[in-house]
């Protein structure tokens, strides 16, 4: 696996030719275990974090099975991300320092469901946005050849 490569699961409304933005950059006092605890959440506002995925077969989970919605087929576009062309920080949730730095709960412990999550899920946060260049739009799973 390249670690300079993520992937993403776009929603219908973004483009990947525009670059990808934080659903709301403004909401400065989400933490990173904020974010993660509460990304799948229908009722969630937002962050100023976007959610990748370390792994492609993760993406292509998320991508035909809607997890919001019981498991529902879908059929969603993914995008490979290029890590060195992207500007923003971004944090790599794999990392255990990044980990026993990031995702603690507000006493300081470590919230080990937050953990769980983000192994399984492969997870890597990027502020803010995506500048196009660091995107390649992959296509909807449907599209792939077997």
């Amino acid at each position: 696996m390249d670690e300079n490569t993520v992937y993403r699961v776009i929603r219908e409304d973004e483009d990947s030719d525009k670059g990808i933005f934080a659903k709301a950059p403004e909401r400065e006092h989400i933490t990173i275990a904020g974010h993660v605890n509460n990304g799948s959440k229908k009722n969630f506002k937002g962050s100023k974090y976007i959610s990748t995925t370390k792994s492609f077969e993760v993406a292509l989970e998320n991508a035909t099975k809607d997890i919001m919605n019981a498991g529902k087929a879908q059929d969603l576009r993914i995008v490979q991300i290029d890590l060195e062309k992207v500007t923003n920080t971004y944090y790599d949730l794999t990392d255990p320092e990044v980990q026993d730095k990031y995702l603690v709960n507000s006493k300081g412990e470590p919230w080990e469901k937050v953990r769980r999550y983000v192994n399984k899920s492969q997870e890597l946060l990027v502020e803010y946005s995506i500048p196009p260049e660091a995107i390649k739009l992959l296509g909807r799973p449907s599209e792939f050849s077997n």
